[in-house]
C-alpha cells in the first residue's frame, strides 16, 4: 500500500500524533509512506532554525521522503493570518499534487486546518486515489469556539464541512462524540471510524524520572503540558493557584509549553507574583514525559462548548500512559474515559473553587492510593489507548479505502483527453505541411521508384492499427520483383536494391506515410505498425502497444531502431504507451531527426530489416 500523508505540520522532532512514530510503524508493516506538509512552524509561527521558506524541500528523515511547500506562517489569535495561513499552505500542496514522482493509493489527510482536504481531492481527481480524513478537531466547532471568527459565518462554514467531510472515502474520530456529531451533520456512520488518539511511544517509555528541581520535592506537583490557546482556559488554573497559596496549601503548578496565550499567562503570573507557578515553555516530549512520571496529578482542561464537551484532548492519552492521576476539569467525553479507566478524579471547568477541591483531594490520598491510581490508568491505556492497537485499527481503516479500487480520476482523464485531442490536431497540421511541402520530393523520388524498380511506385499493406484495427499503409517500394525456381519471391536481402537501401537510409520511403497519418491510420509519433500476423504471437503486456495510434517514428525508433532485439523493442514500445505525453512526443521527434541525418539503426545485423517476430522467449511472460 502507498501512502500520501498529508498534514501542515510534519516536525524534524515530531511532537504530534499523526508523525514520525505513525509513519515509522506503516513503514515497518510494508507500507510505503511520503509525507507532504509545511515548513516547521508549530506553535510558535516562526519557521525553525535550519529551514527557510522557499518553493520546494524535499528531504529525508530517518528513511521517509518528506516534501515541503510553503506557507503563511501563523498561530496567533487573528483571524486574517489564520485564515491566510490555511489557504496557503492549501494552495501550496495544491500546486504540487502535480509534481509527485510516486504514485499513490491512499491519501491519508490529517485535518488540523480543513483546508487541506483541497490537494486530496485534486490529487484523487488526478490519480485516482483514495481519501482517509482524519479529524482531530471538529470543525466549523473549533473555529466558532475559538472565537476567531463571528458566529454569523457559521452557516456558510458549516456547509463547507459538509462537503468537504463528504468528500472522503473514511473518516476516523478520536471520540464517539465526535461520530455522534457527523452523524448529525450528515455524514454516513458507516464510514465513520472512531480510533482513541494515542501518544507517542516515547512517552511511554522513555527518560529517567525525578526531574522535578530539589526545591520543590515537598511540595504537590501539578502538571500541566500541551498548547496554551483560548480554548484551554489557563487562567482558571493561575486563580487556583492563588487560592491555595491564599489557604497555605504546599501545591506546585508547572505549565508546559507554548501557545497564542503562553506569553499573556507569562506575564500575569508575574505581574500578580503567583509563586507557585513556573512556564517552562516547550521541550523535547522525553523531558515532558520525565516530567509528568514525576508529577503527583496531571492536569487537562478546556472551556466548556460543544467541542470540548464530545472531544478528548491528545495529553489525556499521554497522562494516563505516564502512570500518574488525572485531574480532568472537563465535562463530555474526557471526564467518562478517565472515569471508566479509574486513573483519576474530576471537577467542573473553568471553576478556580472546584479545580483547589479536587487538587486537594489528591494532594490529601496517600502516595500508595495516588499510585494505584496510576497503574489503573495504565492498565486502561495499555488495553484501549496504546499506540500499537491504535495503528492496528488505522491501517486496516487504510487498507478497506484501498480495497475500494482507485477511483474515477476525473483531471486526470480530462488533461489526457485534451492532449490526445492536441495530438491528433499536431498530427493533421504536421501530415498536411509535410505533404505539401515535400510534394516535389514525393514526385521526384516517384519517377525515380518507376524508372529504376519498375511499377507499382508504391507499396501498399495491411498493417494492425489502434486497438489491432487493419488498414492500408503505404510506402515508397524499395524492393523489386524477383522470385525464386519455385516461384515464390526471394529473400528481402535479395530483393533489396543499393537504390532501395539509400531510400530506407535516408527514411524516405517512410514519406507516402503522411496520408496515412492524414486519414488517421497513423500518428506522427507512437510505436511502429508491424505485420498483422504478429498479433496473435504477443504476449498480453506486449499486446498493449496496440492501446495507442501507431506512429512513423516511436521510442523504440530513438533507442535502437532495428538494431535492437523484439523483447527490448516491445518493451519500449509499451513504455511509451504507459509515459505517454505530448511533451515526450516533441523529444521523439528531436531525436528521431538525430537519427535520420546519423543514418543508425537502419538493420540488424545479417538482415535487410529484422527478423521475423515469433513470439516470446520468455514462457512466463506468455502466460501473462
Amino acid at each position: 500500500m502507498r501512502v500520501l500523508l498529508i498534514t501542515n505540520h510534519f516536525h524534524p522532532e515530531p511532537n504530534h500524533l499523526k508523525s514520525m512514530p505513525f509513519v515509522q510503524e506503516l513503514r515497518r508493516r510494508g507500507h510505503d509512506v511520503d509525507v507532504l506538509t509545511g515548513f516547521p512552524n508549530y506553535p510558535g509561527g516562526k519557521v525553525y532554525a535550519g529551514y527557510r521558506m522557499r518553493w520546494t524541500q524535499e528531504e529525508e528523515i530517518d528513511g521517509v521522503r518528506v516534501t515541503r511547500v510553503p506557507g503563511y506562517p501563523s498561530h496567533d489569535a487573528s483571524a486574517i493570518r489564520r485564515i491566510t495561513s490555511y489557504v496557503t499552505i492549501a494552495l501550496s500542496m495544491m500546486a504540487h499534487v502535480f509534481r509527485l514522482r510516486r504514485s499513490v493509493d491512499v491519501c491519508h489527510v490529517y485535518l488540523g486546518p480543513l483546508t487541506l482536504m483541497w490537494p486530496a481531492r485534486l490529487l484523487r481527481w488526478w490519480t485516482g486515489c483514495r481519501i482517509v480524513a482524519d479529524v482531530p478537531d471538529l470543525w466549523p466547532e473549533s473555529v466558532t469556539d475559538s472565537g476567531m471568527l463571528p458566529r454569523w459565518l457559521s452557516g456558510m462554514l458549516a456547509a463547507w464541512c459538509r462537503r468537504s467531510y463528504a468528500a472522503a472515502d473514511r473518516i476516523v474520530v478520536p471520540s464517539a462524540g465526535y461520530r455522534r456529531a457527523m452523524v448529525q451533520a450528515g455524514v454516513p456512520a458507516e464510514r465513520i471510524d472512531v480510533i482513541y488518539q494515542w501518544c507517542d511511544p516515547r512517552v511511554v517509555d522513555g527518560g529517567p524520572l525525578g526531574l522535578a528541581p530539589a526545591n520543590m520535592a515537598r511540595s504537590f506537583q501539578v502538571l500541566y503540558a500541551g498548547n496554551m490557546g483560548k480554548l484551554q482556559g489557563l487562567d482558571t488554573v493561575l486563580d487556583s493557584a492563588q487560592l491555595l497559596a491564599a489557604a497555605g496549601h504546599d501545591v506546585q503548578f508547572t505549565l508546559i509549553g507554548d501557545g497564542v496565550e503562553a506569553e499573556r499567562l507569562r506575564r500575569r503570573a508575574e505581574d500578580e507574583r503567583i509563586a507557585n507557578v513556573r512556564m517552562l515553555g516547550r521541550m523535547p516530549i522525553e523531558k515532558v514525559s520525565a516530567l509528568q512520571r514525576s508529577a503527583d496529578a496531571l492536569l487537562v482542561h478546556l472551556v466548556p462548548s460543544r467541542l470540548s464537551n464530545v472531544s478528548i484532548p491528545s495529553k489525556v492519552q499521554s497522562y494516563l500512559s505516564s502512570g500518574r492521576p488525572v485531574l480532568v476539569a472537563m465535562e463530555g467525553e474526557t471526564a467518562q474515559l478517565v472515569e471508566r479507566s479509574g486513573g483519576g478524579v474530576c471537577c467542573a471547568p473553568c471553576d478556580a473553587g472546584a479545580m483547589s477541591e479536587a487538587i486537594l483531594k489528591l494532594s490529601g490520598a496517600s502516595a500508595a492510593e495516588r499510585d494505584d491510581m496510576g497503574r489503573r490508568g495504565r492498565a486502561f491505556f495499555d488495553r484501549e489507548l496504546s499506540f500499537e492497537r491504535g495503528i492496528g485499527h488505522f491501517e486496516r481503516v487504510l487498507l478497506s479505502a484501498v480495497r475500494r479500487g482507485r477511483a474515477p480520476a476525473r483531471l486526470a482523464w480530462m488533461w489526457l483527453a485534451v492532449q490526445r485531442a492536441m495530438k491528433r490536431l499536431a498530427d493533421v497540421a504536421g501530415a498536411a505541411m509535410g505533404l505539401c511541402l515535400s510534394a516535389p520530393v514525393l514526385v521526384v523520388l516517384a519517377v525515380m521508384i518507376r524508372a529504376r524498380l519498375g511499377s507499382p511506385v508504391f507499396f501498399v499493406q495491411e498493417r494492425p492499427g489502434r486497438h489491432g484495427r487493419t488498414f492500408r499503409l503505404v510506402k515508397f517500394r524499395t524492393m523489386r520483383d524477383a522470385v525464386g525456381a519455385d516461384g515464390q519471391p526471394l529473400s528481402d536481402e535479395a530483393r533489396l536494391t543499393r537504390f532501395g537501401q539509400r531510400l530506407r537510409s535516408w527514411s524516405l520511403d517512410e514519406l507516402p506515410q503522411l496520408w496515412n497519418v492524414l486519414r488517421g491510420d497513423l500518428s506522427l509519433v507512437g510505436p511502429r505498425p508491424l505485420l498483422v500476423r504478429y498479433l496473435e504471437r504477443y504476449t498480453r503486456m506486449q499486446a498493449r502497444r496496440h492501446d495507442v495510434r501507431p506512429g512513423i517514428t516511436g521510442w523504440a525508433q530513438v533507442n535502437g531502431r532495428n538494431a535492437i532485439g523484439w523483447e527490448q523493442r516491445l518493451a519500449l514500445d509499451v513504455w511509451y504507451v504507459d509515459h505517454w505525453n505530448l511533451w515526450l512526443d516533441l523529444k521523439i521527434l528531436a531525436l528521431t531527426l538525430k537519427r535520420v541525418l546519423l543514418r543508425d539503426g537502419i538493420s540488424q545485423e545479417g538482415h535487410a530489416t529484422m527478423p521475423e517476430f515469433v513470439g516470446s522467449s520468455d514462457g512466463a511472460q506468455q502466460q501473462d
